[in-house]
């Protein structure tokens, strides 16, 4: 131990305070134990999971300071547990018991999406030995400035380097490896285009890596990173959410003590009443002149017509570049316009057929305006 009097009267005060807390915890146990009963009852201390955590915590705890002052392996191995006691404080947060909960009840459904994500990148693993095997290697090291053009004698007798590969597909467990790293999305893009250059030919294809040396193998890492990155992430985001709101539910109907019919009807009654009536955006206006107007713009051809007008107007937006000629920006600019013209009248006719009151009610007709 120390021999610094501050930290050994340091180390005495933590001592008593383990005493004082231990006890506290000690008395929290007894109290909801005669409570709600130990075991026996339906309810009882020992009925919940995590009383039952909490109930480990506090023994192992008092164990290890009625035995405080032998030394025994067994003795140590009570004292390592002293690092279970901060869980306590999920046991006593509800917020943290829901989240606990949707883990624990997502890991079925997490093993079953981890088992297709394996199978997957075995299939990427298979075609990337296919298509790659013996292709990621450059020169390294020696006298060689630039690895392109240089191929594995060259590099070894020539310029007294080494041949290396950063990834491998030569086989199936280095393409698992390696597609794992691309997983993580650390550097990937280079990974790809150090892939996209790899040319380890024989005879005349002998020449070591070119630049763009198979393009179309960008398709093959762009799938991966699609279907076995983002596609399987929001797959397991999507699980965790799912269990935690029926995690969320089952701590709500636990405490109010509600049937699942019951929680039903909370939930519909709650979607009835964040429901806002859109009814009288579609009343027809009172006067023959606004009535008119009004069955213009809602008729199909004239809201296929503004759609055609909205695509077009993307298409012109995108048409602009840096160094276009003045000519070119010129029209878009007035293209430009007479879209802006249809849109304004398109707004016009709105506000007059239905009145700003109800144009305004609808979400839409705001972003549109």
């Amino acid at each position: 131990g120390s021999t610094d009097p501050t930290m050994i009267l340091i180390n005495e005060y933590s001592g008593y305070m383990d005493y004082v807390l231990n006890g506290i915890f000690t008395m929290e146990f007894v109290l909801k134990a005669i409570a709600y009963g130990f075991i026996m009852d339906v309810n009882s201390y020992l009925r919940d999971s995590w009383n039952q955590l909490d109930f480990f915590i506090v023994i192992t705890a008092n164990i290890d300071m009625a035995l405080t002052n032998i030394q025994l392996p067994m003795i140590k191995i009570l004292r390592m547990l002293r690092t279970l006691r901060p869980l306590r404080v999920i046991s006593h947060n509800k917020n943290m018991k829901v989240i606990v909960n949707a883990l624990l009840n997502s890991f079925g459904a997490i093993v079953n999406l981890v088992f297709l994500l394996v199978m997957v990148f075995l299939m990427f693993a298979i075609l990337g030995g296919n298509l790659i095997a013996g292709k990621c290697g450059y020169c390294r090291g020696g006298t060689v400035t630039n690895w392109y053009g240089v191929n594995k004698s060259d590099c070894e007798q020539k310029y007294g380097g080494t041949w290396s590969t950063d990834f491998s597909f030569d086989n199936v467990f280095k393409a698992m490896q390696s597609l794992f790293v691309l997983f993580t999305q650390e550097n990937w893009p280079n990974f790809m285009y150090q892939c996209i250059d790899g040319n380890d030919g024989v005879g005349a294809d002998d020449t070591g890596p070119k630049v763009n040396n198979n393009v179309a193998l960008g398709i093959y890492f762009c799938l991966f990173m699609m279907l076995g990155n983002f596609f399987f992430l929001n797959i397991f985001v999507a699980i965790l959410f799912s269990n935690f709101k029926k995690a969320s539910k089952d701590e709500i109907k636990e405490y109010l003590g509600m049937t699942d019919a019951q929680m039903r009807w909370i939930e519909m009654q709650t979607i009835i009443v964040s429901t806002h009536s859109e009814f009288e955006f579609y009343r027809e206006p009172p006067t023959p002149s606004r009535l008119f107007v009004y069955k213009i713009f809602s008729h199909g051809i004239f809201e296929g017509l503004i759609m055609i007008c909205i695509v077009l107007n993307i298409v012109t937006m995108a048409l602009q570049y840096e160094g276009s000629p003045a000519d070119w920006d010129d029209m878009l600019s007035n293209i430009n316009l007479i879209f802006t013209i249809i849109f304004i009248v398109e707004a016009v006719m709105k506000l007059y057929a239905l009145g700003f009151r109800v144009y305004w009610y609808n979400n839409w007709n705001k972003f549109d305006l």
